[in-house]
């Protein structure tokens, strides 16, 4: 080879390497197939699931629910059952504890629909609360003052929303009879004892509060 063919031979190589270097020349994979999507090594999605059923203890139908693990149930439908109040869903059939909604789930459930047979009007105790309610909200149906505050269980539900199973509903160190719900000078227990309203502190509604009619 003369000096000029090696000339040319060094310049070729030279030129063919730059190529390489700069991406202008490719070498083709005949291993790659365009058409085979690339391939991900992933655990398949497995979340966990539970059951909540629904025991309408005899009202109409309510579906069972798929709840994943941590999520909540949605409120179902109240359902209907003939002469009966529907009073909520309890996690047993004592009817000890309602349900929360807003509970994460994280097993299979059963709740139970809890009724009041509007027909039952039996007062055992004659305290104005028919028994069928005293045993949905939890006063004795046998005892017309269950937390013996002074106050009838039904003068305490229906009129002053106090607790009837709390002596002192607000915790303030006053027993429920010797708060002043109308603020008329009067305790509670002095308004039933004078016949006088424990939510108004005008009864009669002449301009003159309760105390100042009795004590003046």
């Amino acid at each position: 080879m003369n000096n000029k063919s090696f000339s040319r031979f060094i310049i070729a190589l030279f030129v063919l390497f730059a190529m390489i270097i700069n991406g202008g020349c490719t070498f083709e994979d005949d291993d790659k197939n365009e058409d085979t999507p690339p391939k991900y090594i992933t655990d398949p999605d497995t979340q966990e699931t539970f059951f909540v059923d629904f025991d309408s203890q005899g009202g109409t139908y309510v579906a069972s629910q798929e709840v994943i693990k941590g999520e909540t149930a949605e409120i179902p439908e109240d359902p209907e059952k003939s002469n009966n109040f529907f009073i909520g869903w309890y996690t047993t059939e004592g009817f000890s504890f309602t349900f929360d909604f807003s509970t994460p789930i994280s097993r299979d459930i059963t709740l139970f629909a809890k009724w009041r047979d509007v027909n039952d009007t039996q007062d055992s105790d004659e305290d104005g609360l028919i028994d069928s309610l005293e045993k949905t909200y939890g006063p004795n149906p046998h005892n017309h003052d269950t937390d013996n505050d002074g106050l009838n269980d039904y003068e305490e539900l229906n009129w002053l929303n106090y607790n009837p199973l709390i002596k002192d509903t607000d915790n303030n160190g006053v027993n429920d009879g010797d708060e002043d719900f109308d603020s008329d000078g009067l305790t509670n227990i002095e308004e039933g004892n004078y016949g006088t309203s424990m939510i108004t502190d005008d009864t009669d509604h002449d301009g003159l509060t309760d105390y100042k009619e009795i004590h003046t």
